[in-house]
């Protein structure tokens, strides 16, 4: 004898009633499913960005991956105060500078007392573009007789952070060549 499918006993009720309002809601519920599975799939493909769009949406917020990439390393940073300590034991202080996109700033730093001597910005000199060479230039310059007028002569350039490292170049330089025309030596 041959073996024939039978539906699954749920679908098969006590009346044909039962079986037939059973069967409305097990279309109903799988048009449900599909439409819900479409509509997902679509609202998560965005037009202007395809679907890398639609992934950094569901991913976590900018604030919070921002704060994991921009932990500091310690090890780094200890690498670069031993390298600081024994640039001081050579008698020479520690001159800083940190360039933003709008203005320059320097200071002349005691690394075994932890105390800034001098300092020295664009923005103290209110220059009108603090964000060029002549600008960095003048405030080097400005660092280097406030310097002298406290008695320092020998600093080292310190050009690197636990963040970031400056090229030697641009504003860097022209800061650096303030800093000697005013007779420190660098």
């Amino acid at each position: 004898s041959s073996l024939t499918w039978a539906p699954p006993c749920w679908v098969v009720g006590v009346s044909d009633g039962f079986s037939a309002e059973m069967m409305k809601l097990t279309a109903v519920m799988g048009a449900v499913l599909v439409l819900a599975a479409t509509l997902s799939s679509v609202s998560a493909w965005v037009p202007s960005r395809g679907l890398a769009g639609a992934q950094s949406q569901l991913s976590a917020p900018r604030s919070a991956q921002a704060s994991v990439c921009m932990a500091r390393n310690p090890l780094k940073m200890l690498k670069l105060r031993k390298k600081r300590l024994k640039a001081h034991e050579t008698g020479r202080l520690r001159l800083n500078v940190f360039r933003s996109n709008n203005h320059i700033y320097g200071q002349i730093i005691n690394d075994e007392e932890h105390k800034t001597l001098v300092t020295a910005s664009s923005v103290m000199l209110k220059l009108d573009k603090g964000s060029d060479k002549s600008a960095a230039f003048e405030v080097g310059k400005t660092l280097g007789a406030a310097a002298k007028d406290k008695g320092i002569e020998k600093v080292f350039f310190d050009r690197q952070s636990s963040r970031h490292k400056y090229m030697y170049h641009g504003r860097v330089e022209s800061f650096v060549a303030g800093t000697r025309e005013a007779g420190l030596n660098v």
